[in-house]
């Protein structure tokens, strides 16, 4: 299965609503808290990228090592 790389990572993103949401509705929200969140999604965001990403032997001459 191959999805767009751009597509994957706007999925991902999405993410940042509810944990804002959560941090704003629990009183938790700090500026620690606010990047641990932000860096964990981008983390995923940026692996699940990679992961539906086309590989680099589809880009090449077809050989992967």
């Amino acid at each position: 299965m191959e999805l767009a790389p751009r597509l994957v990572a706007m999925l991902a993103f999405l993410a940042l609503i509810p944990a804002g949401i959560y941090g704003a509705l629990s009183g938790h929200l700090t500026v620690v808290t606010m990047v641990f969140s932000v860096v964990g999604i981008v983390l995923i965001a940026g692996s699940l990228v990679l992961m539906f990403g086309p590989a680099p032997a589809d880009s090449e001459n077809g050989l992967s090592h």
